[in-house]
């Protein structure tokens, strides 16, 4: 039986050794307390399937031969069984609509501010789909203040609009980059349901691609974290909630209008309790999918939804 290398999704060297197929995620930054590695895809234990053929001292091991060896993976390897909170001093956050920010994150921008978090909301289109411009951006004024954040920056974008492909979408991304130089870009996950929530995640993706490509790594923040709202997504990094749900619940209350056309609450309150069920003495957490830009940029629309579920409607490239 021939011997696992170290990195089965590594490059063989010139003397038979194996190196590490990506030596920049060695240089990363530490990464926070509570980012679990296998959800965030480091190690060869987070995906087995990258083995194709693994040469040995006595042979070749295929995929299902590796495979059929690899521990069976238990709870703890797919979701943290501890709290932690994300990384940084300045965020931006960035909701597709009014009320997105609160019923995704708010939890978690209540504690930010807390602790003394700069946190920049950006609401990306107007609403109107679900309701009056005017009205809703007055209720996301007024629930950053329930959150203890300064007011949102307004794009008023049409609602339903936004594509990750945008030319227009992404300079505005990369301006807002460098305008505000975040430690961490907050998103909508891009396995969500909503067309806006997918189409923003992967065009945050592609102007932080455009970022690492031109080689200004300044413009670039230093990690993204993707957000549910409407479909959950595989979390490695879990927020304890509780001392920040009350201001959670008083900034969704300022969304009356879109609670009375569905109950967005009660699915954050669901949403909340499930993310709970691995940490003990927590009765809320919300959830985040947690990884350096700079690999977020190497991945592929499709392979980055990929480490957060299925989302058929994903393309392959973006």
């Amino acid at each position: 039986m021939g011997v696992l290398p170290r990195q089965p999704a590594g490059r063989r060297g010139g003397r038979g050794h194996w190196r590490d197929g990506d030596r920049r995620a060695r240089r990363e930054a530490q990464p926070p307390l509570g980012l679990h590695p296998a959800v965030a895809g480091a190690g060869a234990a987070a995906d087995v399937r990258g083995v194709v053929r693994c040469r040995g001292h006595r042979g070749t091991i295929t995929t299902e031969a590796a495979m059929s060896q690899a521990r069976f993976p238990v709870e703890s390897d797919l979701i943290p069984y501890a709290a932690g909170f994300p990384p940084g001093s300045r965020w931006l956050v960035l909701a597709p609509h009014p009320d997105d920010e609160v019923f995704g994150v708010g939890a978690t921008l209540a504690l930010a501010a807390a602790r003394g978090v700069e946190a920049h909301v950006v609401v990306v289109t107007d609403g109107g789909v679900q309701g009056d411009p005017a009205e809703r951006e007055a209720a996301a004024t007024a629930a950053a203040a329930a959150l203890g954040v300064p007011p949102p920056e307004f794009w008023r974008l049409a609602d339903r609009s936004l594509r990750p492909s945008a030319a227009a979408l992404r300079r505005r991304l990369c301006e807002a980059f460098v305008r505000l130089a975040p430690d961490v870009v907050f998103v909508t996950s891009p396995v969500e349901l909503h067309p806006d929530h997918r189409a923003l995640a992967l065009a945050v993706q592609r102007a932080v691609r455009a970022a690492t490509l031109a080689g200004l790594r300044e413009q670039r923040p230093g990690w993204v974290a993707a957000y549910e709202v409407s479909a959950p997504l595989a979390p490695n990094l879990l927020v304890a909630a509780d001392g920040g749900w009350e201001a959670k619940r008083r900034a969704g209350a300022c969304y009356a209008a879109q609670l009375a056309f569905r109950r967005y609450d009660e699915v954050a309150e669901a949403f909340a309790t499930l993310r709970a069920l691995t940490l003990d003495g927590v009765a809320r957490a919300e959830a985040l999918h947690l990884l350096p830009a700079r690999r977020v940029a190497r991945l592929s629309g499709r392979g980055w939804a990929a480490r957060m579920g299925t989302a058929p409607a994903v393309p392959g490239r973006g």
